[in-house]
Parts: structure tokens; sequence; C-alpha cells
């Protein structure tokens, strides 16, 4: 039973930080899209 209950510990804080660590990562991407659209609407507006 006390087995068990560390597998389920385990698998829990396994399976959260990946979902962490995946949401981090979607973040990171959108972050760096928006960055580069940033940008280029920066060189829109220079040349015009």
């Amino acid at each position: 039973m006390n087995s068990w209950s560390y597998i389920l510990a385990g698998y829990l804080l396994t399976g959260g930080s990946v979902v962490v660590y995946l949401v981090s990562l979607h973040w990171r991407k959108r972050a760096a899209t928006a960055q580069r659209d940033a940008l280029r609407r920066q060189r829109k507006d220079m040349t015009g």
C-alpha cells in the first residue's frame, strides 16, 4: 500500500514537472513570435 502511494506521488511530481515544462515552452514560443512580429512591424514603419 505504501509503495503505491510513493509511486503515485512520484508520478504526479514528474507529470506536473512535464506539464510545467511544456507550458513554459509554449509561452517562450509565443513570446518569441510576438517579438518577431513587433520587429517586422517596426521595419515596415521605417521603410514606409
